[in-house]
């Protein structure tokens, strides 16, 4: 009888420290801060806090990319380098603002078809209600409506 009540002890206590360390784990984050290039280690719940923290550094933006890839609901990285945007650090639509354009007519009105590289463009003016002034990088400029910017 005592021995079976050691053995659910320490069946127990392992179970608990084996928790205790999947906490730790989940919750220290390291990363390259690609700004400073410091490594940085941080205690961090990305249930509660995101996936977007600031470098105790140099105070700069901080994704928690490795953090991103390994969450459960994980559906890959969506970096958009042109925009510097993804799902957990969206981008807000300003003057200024690189975009890409979607739902572009397949030919531009001289004929010729668009390429990728022209479907982007920088916001040159906000108009209001969700619609904005576009400077293609072709030097075109057009009126876009939110929905068909990403």
């Amino acid at each position: 009888m005592e021995n079976t009540k050691n053995m659910e002890n320490t069946e127990v206590a392992e179970a608990t420290e084996a928790a205790e360390t999947a906490d730790d784990r989940t919750y220290i984050v390291t990363e390259m801060c690609p700004h400073c290039m410091n490594e940085i280690e941080m205690r961090w719940n990305t249930d509660t806090e995101g996936f977007k923290a600031f470098c105790p550094v140099c105070g700069k933006r901080l994704m928690l990319c490795d953090e991103c890839l390994h969450a459960e609901d994980s559906i890959g990285c969506d970096y958009d380098s042109f925009t510097d945007s993804c799902r957990h650090n969206p981008r807000t639509y300003r003057a200024g603002s690189k975009v890409r354009v979607i739902g572009l007519p397949e030919e531009k009105p001289g004929g010729s078809p668009y390429t990728s590289t022209e479907s982007r463009g920088k916001i040159t003016e906000c108009l209001g209600d969700g619609v904005y002034l576009v400077e293609m990088l072709d030097g075109e400029s057009i009126i876009i409506r939110e929905e068909n910017l990403v």
